[in-house]
Order: C-alpha cells, then sequence, then structure tokens
C-alpha cells in the first residue's frame, strides 16, 4: 500500500489539468469566431489528405506572433510527426520527426 500512493500522488501531480484543455478550446473558439483561425476539422482533413496516419495530439498554441496548430500523426510510414500548422491559413510551415 505504501508503494502505490506515492504512485498515485506523482500521476495526480503530472496529470494535464482539466481547465487547461477547456481553456486551449474556449480560446480556439473564441479566435475561430473572430476569423482568426480556420476550424481544426478543416485543417486536418487538408492535412490527412497529404499525410495520412492517426492522430495523436493537437495544441493550439503561438509561436513567433503566429498562431499554429501543433498536430501529432503516427504517420502511415510508422514514423511520429509532429506538423506545424499555421492556424489562420491551414498552410503547413514546420515537421519535428519523434
Amino acid at each position: 500500500m505504501r508503494a502505490i500512493l506515492p504512485a498515485i500522488l506523482l500521476a495526480a501531480a503530472i496529470a494535464p489539468h482539466p481547465a487547461t484543455a477547456g481553456d486551449d478550446h474556449d480560446r480556439a473558439r473564441e479566435l475561430r469566431a473572430h476569423g482568426e483561425v480556420m476550424p481544426l476539422a478543416e485543417i486536418l482533413k487538408k492535412l490527412m489528405a497529404a499525410h495520412p496516419g492517426s492522430v495523436l495530439d493537437t495544441e493550439l498554441e503561438e509561436e513567433h506572433g503566429k498562431v499554429v496548430y501543433e498536430i501529432k500523426m503516427h504517420g502511415d510510414d510508422d514514423v511520429v510527426h509532429t506538423w506545424i500548422v499555421d492556424a489562420k491559413s491551414g498552410n503547413l510551415i514546420g515537421e519535428e520527426k519523434d
């Protein structure tokens, strides 16, 4: 029992805070309503047409004054890619391979 408690406390400490995910969703909705970003569904459709695979994670971030989506995918090439997409235009602007 003593060994389980520290593991539970560690898991709780590193788990994502639910408000953070909600804040990102609310921010994306607000930016989309003001025409600042494209809907994520449209961006995913465009990205997956060019780079098929399974979406693992998405994040909306600001980098160098631009709002971008970072989309982590397990590609059909069996490589995990993180695609950086301009959230306003939907254009691919970068890639990282894990």
